[in-house]
Order: structure tokens, then C-alpha cells, then sequence
């Protein structure tokens, strides 16, 4: 479940690059414009942000919920492995009893391994799924905040080796701007569910 644990050590594997933009074209050719770069810390917008911070929850609790049973079964089998030991030094197995008390032991611990395989592989997807939506929302705030403030390029501060006092963080506006919208869709859906409601009702009443 490593790739869970290192939620928020997010690191966007990217470098935008943002065009001249029409307004400033002109300019640019004729070396007037001055190339405005911007850059951005994926690990600060995934750490920090409403958005970023919510999904941590949500891949916490999940984690949690799916590897309760497991952990709960870990222990009993913890509790068995100290009695088949027990009465091996005590000598209240026989041989073949001993032996087939080991075995059916090692088939029970063969089957949460299994579970716990497919436990992880389930927490893997949810992980990928969530990092992918949550890097394409952060890609095209990124753009959209790029085209509107006029900035050329916008480096992924985790990426970069190297960068000058010229580039200025624009984490906070990336930050701000992905809570605005997550809050907004998150407000749309809970109207249209209200409205779907309202309809369920009005249909019941008639």
C-alpha cells in the first residue's frame, strides 16, 4: 500500500508551456514583452489545498475501512500461531496432529496474503483514479490561470533544477482557484440532486 502512504508526496511529472498569447504576440516579436514564468509546487497544491486535502481523507478512509477485516483476521491468526506453539512444547499434539494443525495454519495464512493482494490492487486503482483526476483539475487550472495573467511558462517547482529570481510562485493562486472550482461543482451536484428529489416527491404525492 506504498503508493497510498505517498499521497502527499505528489509529484507532478510535467512541465506546462503556455504560448504567446494573441495580446502579446506583437510584442514578443519585436523583443518588447518581457517572458513571464510562473511556477507551481504540485506537492504544496496536493498537501495543502481543500481539494488535495479531501482526497487524502477519502484514500485514508478507504484504506481503513478495506483493511479493517484484514487486520482483524492478522490478529486472530496471531493468537492461533501461539497456541499451535504452545501445545507443540507441551507435547498435547501428536505428530500427525501437529502436522495437520500447521498445515491448515499455513493455508489460512496463504488466504490473507491473497486477500491482502487484492485489497492493495483495489487501493492502487482508487489511488491512480483519484491522483489522475486531481492532476488533470491541477493541469488545466494551471492553463486557465496562465491564459487570463498572461504568464509564458509554467514550471512544476518539483521538476525544475534550477530556478531564478525572475519565476515567482503561483501556488497559492493554482490552490485558491482549484478550491473555487471544487467547491462550485460540488454545489452543482448537490442541486441536482435536490431538484432530482423534489421531482421523486411531487411524482409520490400525485
Amino acid at each position: 500500500m506504498n503508493n497510498i502512504q505517498q499521497t502527499t508526496r505528489l509529484v507532478f511529472l510535467s512541465v506546462i508551456l503556455t504560448t504567446s498569447f494573441a495580446n502579446g504576440s506583437s510584442a514578443a516579436s519585436s523583443g518588447s514583452k518581457v517572458t513571464v514564468i510562473a511556477t507551481v509546487s504540485g506537492q504544496e497544491v496536493m498537501i495543502n489545498s481543500d481539494t488535495g486535502k479531501s482526497i487524502q481523507e477519502k484514500l485514508k478512509s478507504a484504506q481503513e475501512k478495506l483493511a479493517a477485516p484484514l487486520q482483524k483476521e492478522g490478529e486472530k491468526l496471531q493468537k492461533e500461531e501461539q497456541e499451535i506453539a504452545e501445545k507443540e512444547k507441551s507435547g498435547k499434539l501428536d505428530k500427525s496432529e501437529l502436522e495437520f494443525a500447521k498445515r491448515e495454519f499455513g493455508l489460512k495464512i496463504q488466504k490473507l496474503q491473497a486477500e491482502g493482494q487484492k485489497v492493495e490492487a483495489k487501493l492502487g486503482e482508487m489511488y491512480q483514479k483519484e491522483m489522475g483526476k486531481f492532476e488533470g483539475l491541477v493541469k488545466d487550472t494551471i492553463k486557465e490561470l496562465a491564459q487570463q495573467n498572461n504568464w509564458d511558462i509554467v514550471l512544476m517547482e518539483e521538476q525544475a533544477v534550477y530556478v531564478n529570481k525572475k519565476a515567482v510562485s503561483k501556488t497559492s493562486e493554482v490552490m485558491k482557484k482549484i478550491d473555487e472550482k471544487t467547491k462550485a461543482a460540488n454545489l452543482a451536484k448537490k442541486q441536482a440532486l435536490e431538484k432530482e428529489l423534489e421531482k421523486e416527491e411531487s411524482k409520490s404525492k400525485k
